[in-house]
């Protein structure tokens, strides 16, 4: 809400705030509706929200003496290994946040977007999330490989199959 008023301050009054958790059935439908009742349409759906899906133990990086900037831009990869580790809990919670709530966002506000003359959907991502990061290029080829063809139930089943290795 802070950021709204700054907005507001320099003479943006048309931005306004509603909460959102992505993660949230209900707090989906309230946005939903929200901009329903008071808009009509939606002009722009930008998804941003992300979580990382690796704990890092950050005392192991300061003892390390790693600069978060370094870590960040993977110059140091294979020193930090030691300081990272990944769950099925918080592989699952970046799933369940980079792509079940895109998805999920993304379907409730579509219709919005279809009202509006100028609709755009902008799904932000880090740079690890590119596809020529898996490291079996094979395995990559064999499920992502045709990427101009992938189709949601496709995506929806190797992530199943990827929790399921998980366990």
């Amino acid at each position: 809400m802070e950021a709204t008023s700054l907005l507001n301050e320099q003479g943006l009054s048309n931005i306004v705030f509603h909460q959102l958790d992505v993660q949230d059935a209900q707090s989906i439908e309230s946005l939903e509706k929200f901009i329903q009742t008071h808009y009509g349409r939606l002009d722009i759906l930008v998804n941003n929200d992300g979580a990382y899906g690796v704990i890092v133990d950050e005392d192991v990086l300061r003892a390390l003496n790693v600069d978060p900037e370094d870590w960040l831009a993977r110059k140091v990869v294979n020193v930090i290994q030691v300081a990272m580790k990944t769950t099925y809990e918080s592989d699952k919670l970046c799933l369940d946040t980079n792509y079940y709530s895109v998805k999920n966002v993304t379907k409730a506000l579509f219709p919005l977007l279809q009202n509006s003359p100028s609709k755009r959907n902008v799904n932000v991502s880090s740079l690890r999330s590119e596809l020529k990061r898996v490291p079996n290029k094979d395995r990559r080829k064999e499920l992502l490989g045709d990427v101009e063809n992938l189709i949601e139930d496709k995506i929806d089943k190797i992530l199943q199959n990827f929790l399921h290795d998980l366990k």
